[in-house]
């Protein structure tokens, strides 16, 4: 009786571990593609100078959870959110709006497409 109560207490732990999992990578998308958008919109006004500044924020907040992501995603994965990031950020430098606008799709696309891999399903726990 003591080996299946700890069993299931451990598949308890592991969907809890799943879902903050979730809701923190969720938060930190978010956040990030929040300062892209409000980029993006003072570059479609000519406000370079702030859609640099907010890009810049951008690119750093993300890095910041560097010790997270590292321990809880896959690196491709991390590679591919870095690049996408810096390809905006570039856009922006270049002061071009058509592209700016692409990047941050692609951007948006790529962390968005991060968080649904690691939303709770049968196969992410067993």
């Amino acid at each position: 009786m003591k080996k299946e109560l700890f069993a299931v207490v451990i598949l308890v732990l592991m969907i809890l571990a799943s879902i903050y999992n979730y809701r923190h990578l969720e938060r930190i998308t978010n956040d990030v593609l929040a300062l892209v958008d409000r980029s993006l919109e003072q570059a479609e006004t000519g406000n370079w100078d702030e859609a640099r500044r907010l890009a810049e924020e951008a690119a750093r907040l993300w890095t910041s959870y560097d010790g997270y992501t590292h321990i809880f995603l896959r690196h491709s994965e991390i590679t591919d959110a870095e690049g996408v990031l810096y390809n905006y950020l570039q856009q922006v430098y270049d002061e071009n709006t058509r592209t700016a606008k692409a990047a941050r799709d692609a951007a948006r696309a790529r962390l968005e497409h991060l968080v649904q891999v690691e939303k709770l399903r049968p196969g992410s726990i067993f």
